[in-house]
C-alpha cells in the first residue's frame, strides 16, 4: 500500500510492507536533487527491543551534485556535534505532519541519550564538501576547519540510529532510563540539507 502525504515542502510515499515484514520505508521529494529516505526496521515492537533506523541521502540525477554541510547533531547519538549527514528525533504519540510542522508549537522529543554522562568538548563545528556520485547515495567529503582541510573519505550516506528508550527526570539528580512503553510514537529523521521525513512505530 502506498500512501502519499502532500505538505508545502514535499510529498512523501511511505512504502508499508506485509505486516511479517513490519519494514517502513519513507521518502522525502527530491531537494537539490537529493532525496532523504528512512527506514523503520521494525515498526511494531516488544518493550525493550531495539528500534533501528537507518537514514540515507540519494543523489537522483544522473551527474554529480556538490552540496556543503556543517557538523550536526543526531538526537539519538547525543548533544555533540560531529560528521553526520543526518538525525532522529522521536515523540511519544501518533502525530500528523500538520501537528509536527505547520502549527508553530512542536512537541518536545523524547531525550534519547543520558546527559549526565556525554560531555561535549568545545570545539568550532566542520564544514563539509558533499561531492555525490551520479544516481548513488556514495559521496566524497571533505572536511575543514577554517581554511585547512583535514581529511577527504568516500562513503555511502546511509547512517543508523539505534535506541531502545529515553531519559526523564525532573532534575538531573534523578533522571532515569526508560524502555519504550507500550503506545504509539513518531519518528522524525532529518537530514544537513533541511529535508524531514516522519514515519511511526508501535511499541506493544
Amino acid at each position: 500500500m502506498l500512501l502519499l502525504t502532500v505538505s508545502t515542502f514535499a510529498i512523501y510515499a511511505v512504502d508499508q510492507q506485509s505486516p511479517s515484514t513490519q519494514v517502513e520505508v519513507i521518502h522525502s521529494g527530491v531537494h537539490l536533487g537529493l532525496e532523504l529516505t528512512a527506514t523503520i526496521e521494525s515498526s511494531t515492537l516488544f518493550q525493550g527491543e531495539n528500534l533501528t533506523v537507518v537514514a540515507e541521502v540519494n543523489n537522483t540525477l544522473a551527474r554529480s551534485v556538490e552540496v556543503n554541510a556543517t557538523s550536526m547533531t543526531n538526537p539519538a547519538a547525543g548533544p555533540c556535534e560531529q560528521e553526520l549527514a543526518a538525525g532522529v528525533n522521536v515523540y511519544s504519540g501518533d502525530y500528523s505532519y500538520s501537528e509536527l510542522f505547520n502549527n508553530g508549537s512542536r512537541p518536545t522529543p523524547l531525550l534519547l541519550y543520558d546527559p549526565l554522562l556525554i560531555y561535549c568538548p568545545a570545539l568550532p563545528p566542520l564544514n563539509f564538501s558533499y561531492s555525490f556520485h551520479p544516481d548513488s547515495d556514495i559521496a566524497t567529503i571533505q572536511a575543514f576547519n577554517g581554511g585547512s582541510q583535514l581529511f577527504s573519505e568516500t562513503e555511502a550516506i546511509k547512517e543508523p540510529s539505534v535506541v531502545t528508550g529515553y531519559w526523564a527526570g525532573s532534575s538531573e539528580s534523578n533522571i532515569s532510563f526508560y524502555y519504550f512503553p507500550a503506545g504509539k510514537y513518531t519518528v522524525v529523521v532529518f537530514d544537513s540539507w533541511g529535508q524531514e521525513v516522519m514515519g511511526y512505530f508501535d511499541v506493544s
